[in-house]
């Protein structure tokens, strides 16, 4: 069994024990821990990866158009499918939303 290091203590550099709170960036929620004596305030490791990953991916990123059978697909970047859960034979939902940018929903 994994231990998750959220369940566990953490102390501050200044020497006191930090309690556990939760924050907003970039309007996604993170798990963190914040010391009460010297203001400091530490990420989740795994929380502050997703929130790197989604601001690369906000910037949006080139992708090809291929051609499959009479059918053009685009290719969705391997990161932006982790972090959405996409997996091959998942459902998304594409529309126009004007006449230069195309919504994907999952």
């Amino acid at each position: 069994m994994t231990k998750e290091i959220f369940d566990g203590n953490m102390k501050c550099g200044c020497g006191e024990k930090m309690e556990k709170k939760k924050l907003k960036i970039d309007g996604m929620q993170v798990r963190a821990w914040y010391c009460g004596e010297c203001k400091e305030e530490v990420l989740h490791p795994a929380d502050a990866q997703k929130v790197l990953v989604l601001n690369k991916l906000r910037h949006g990123r080139p992708v090809k158009v291929g051609s499959l059978g009479k059918r053009l697909v685009v290719t969705i970047p391997s990161e932006l499918a982790r972090y959405l859960s996409i997996k091959k034979g998942s459902m998304v939902n594409a529309k126009l939303n004007n006449d230069r940018e195309i919504v994907l929903t999952v």
